[in-house]
């Protein structure tokens, strides 16, 4: 994500990681896309992050957040920020359909930490953003494409993956039913 906001414009990205191979692979990634001069990478972990208070202007998680310790997080993210930062992320909704979709198919990645977010894990994040919003999206098909990317090993482009969430934004089904979320502050 990181490579991909430099390369849309962004005048600097930073990855934090706790996983030495993925910012060796960033920085390699963002050398090849002409990016590497305007992209960092710090090994650490989010509930303790090894970087001043207030340095960034905004903090982007995708698919990071239902991996953290919320209440470590939270606070966290809040003091990297500079005043008035943003933060935002896209993370998988504890709902019915995820807890027996995992039950049928199995996690995507296996081993890994991986707790969706629901109302009391997002409580911490309430507590360091006052202003917190979410927004639910996709009822039915996100567990579909999941299903699929399990059983053929091929990933859903994002094209599809946004098309997708906007046929499911679509359907006449409550939003607290969403298996995604976005994540606003």
């Amino acid at each position: 994500h990181a490579v991909r906001m430099l390369a849309a414009g962004a005048a600097e990205a930073w990855l934090v990681t706790p996983m030495l191979s993925e910012a060796l692979f960033g920085l390699k990634l963002a050398k090849l896309t002409g990016t590497g001069d305007r992209f960092h990478a710090v090994v650490g972990i989010a509930e303790q992050v090894p970087l001043s208070d207030g340095t960034f202007d905004s903090v982007y998680t995708g698919g990071c957040l239902h991996h953290m310790a919320t209440r470590y997080a939270g606070p966290e993210v809040r003091r990297l920020l500079k005043p008035r930062g943003r933060f935002g992320a896209v993370e998988p909704w504890q709902t019915t359909l995820h807890k027996y979709g995992t039950k049928l198919i199995g996690k995507l990645e296996a081993n890994a930490y991986c707790r969706p977010l629901d109302s009391e894990r997002l409580g911490p994040m309430r507590t360091a953003f006052p202003e917190l919003k979410v927004q639910h999206h996709g009822p039915l098909l996100r567990y579909a494409a999941l299903a699929v990317q399990k059983l053929t090993k091929r990933a859903i482009t994002p094209r599809i993956g946004l098309r997708m969430t906007a046929i499911d934004d679509r359907l006449p089904l409550p939003r607290r039913m969403g298996g995604s979320i976005a994540v606003l502050a």
